[in-house]
């Protein structure tokens, strides 16, 4: 499995952005505290709500999951406009001190019609 950390992060969001801006797609990458947002880009037409630096995690499950599990989930999100999926893959960010402890998530998500 993979273990990033909150000093790698950067590093491999950098490379997703790249993928993700090269296939001209609609998506959001994104870091999580434990509760927040903490950095959310946006890529194309993407609109999901609660996607948004500073916002909250709450409504949206499958991070608190990864948050409490410590492993990796690939979902759909509720679709909201009938037409559009919503394609979800989250991991756990690891603390650098403390291999295991389980400080935020980060992710995408790739909407298609």
């Amino acid at each position: 499995m993979m273990r990033i950390t909150r000093s790698t992060v950067g590093d491999y969001l950098r490379v997703v952005n790249e993928l993700i801006e090269s296939a001209e797609v609609s998506a959001v990458t994104f870091v999580t505290d434990d509760h927040n947002f903490t950095s959310v880009t946006h890529w194309g037409e993407f609109s999901y709500p609660g996607f948004v630096t500073g916002g909250t995690i709450g409504g949206i499950r499958p991070i608190a999951e990864v948050l409490h599990s410590g492993r990796s989930i690939s979902c759909k999100l509720e679709q909201i406009d009938y037409v559009t999926d919503y394609n979800m893959k989250v991991y756990p960010l690891f603390s650098d001190e403390e291999e295991n402890m389980v400080i935020g998530t980060w992710g995408s998500v790739v909407a298609t019609r």
